[in-house]
């Protein structure tokens, strides 16, 4: 089967470092549109300098006025709102589930 990802967004939670930055690279040379949240600045700060085209942003999701606060910093990354809100959403969902638990 030829599946390709190529356009996919792909939004992932603590993807600056170790396997989380594996799957992010991944996902972005396979051509999807990537976007990565992590809580670690300065590991975060060394993704973006390798990964410029990723949109990062230091989101906490188990903070909610973070995870509240993500899609508005990543209007550089993901200009269209529609694209925002599926964002929120899915940072939301990351936060009640880590609360949950």
């Amino acid at each position: 089967m030829n599946v390709s990802i190529a356009g996919l967004r792909v939004l992932i939670t603590a993807g600056a470092s170790g396997i989380g930055r594996v799957f992010a690279s991944t996902f972005f040379d396979a051509g999807a549109k990537v976007f990565v949240c992590d809580m670690d600045t300065a590991v975060l700060a060394q993704f973006h300098a390798a990964y410029p085209e990723i949109g990062v942003t230091a989101t906490d999701v188990a903070v909610v006025d973070q995870v509240d606060a993500a899609p508005r910093g990543a209007g550089q990354y993901i200009a269209d709102q529609r694209d925002r809100a599926l964002l929120q959403e899915q940072l939301s969902a990351c936060h009640v589930r880590r609360c949950v638990h």
